[in-house]
């Protein structure tokens, strides 16, 4: 454990001694469990929060986030559900919630939260991704490649996302854009020493060079 934050828990709960009926120290204790992985204790610091203050929309999305995170899925339910009553633009709120819905296989519902969290914030990056994600997963082609290249827009540079790209490019016969994210991805692999996404790269690229007939050194990043 970090030296600094375990004080900083001892300091805290002295002061939940001397006054627990302070919403604003549980919930100042509860940050510094999550950062430490005490989820459990978090969330038992959120619960007694909420027990003090009930209408506290950002608190709440706090509350159901930890117990998602514990695989406490009743609990995340009631705390997203509630931050979102609260406050129906809390683009953080959206994206748990969908996230949650994602985790249970419940697609279409996840759509909808990862898109009402785009639409609050439409530079809302991991929102996007998860988008992209469960399209691609639901094999709605066409618009998870819009929601990766918006991942890309918006700064992320993920090895995953452009091999992605090069995939769903190449299933859509578009040769050049096949080729062109396999090779960016195939550099970050390199870059980063990722072995298994090195050889995956390396892989498609000796595909896509034998069914398209290209050059992949065409498609470096000269930069």
């Amino acid at each position: 454990m970090n030296e600094s934050i375990n004080k900083k828990i001892s300091a805290l709960s002295e002061d939940i001694h001397q006054n627990p009926n302070d919403p604003g120290l549980r919930i100042a204790l509860a940050n510094l469990y999550l950062k430490e992985s005490r989820n459990e204790e978090a969330l038992a610091e959120l619960k007694s929060a909420m027990e003090l203050k009930s209408d506290d929309a950002n608190v709440l999305r706090l509350l159901g986030s930890t117990a998602m995170a514990l695989g406490r899925y009743n609990d995340a339910f009631e705390g997203l559900k509630a931050a979102l009553s609260l406050n129906p633009d809390d683009p953080l709120a959206n994206h748990q919630l969908g996230i949650l819905y994602d985790r249970l296989g419940q697609y279409d519902d996840a759509i909808t939260f990862y898109k009402a969290a785009i639409g609050i914030n439409v530079d809302f990056s991991e929102a996007h991704l998860d988008l992209a994600m469960v399209l691609d997963q639901m094999e709605r082609f066409e618009e998870a490649i819009k929601e990766y290249e918006e991942v890309l827009r918006l700064g992320t540079d993920e090895i995953e996302v452009y091999f992605r790209l090069g995939l769903l490019y190449d299933s859509f016969m578009d040769a050049e854009n096949a080729m062109r994210y396999t090779v960016r991805a195939q550099e970050l692999a390199k870059e980063q020493k990722e072995n298994i996404w090195l050889a995956n790269t390396s892989k498609s690229i000796r595909i896509l060079s034998q069914r398209y007939n290209l050059n992949p050194d065409n498609f470096t990043n000269k930069d």
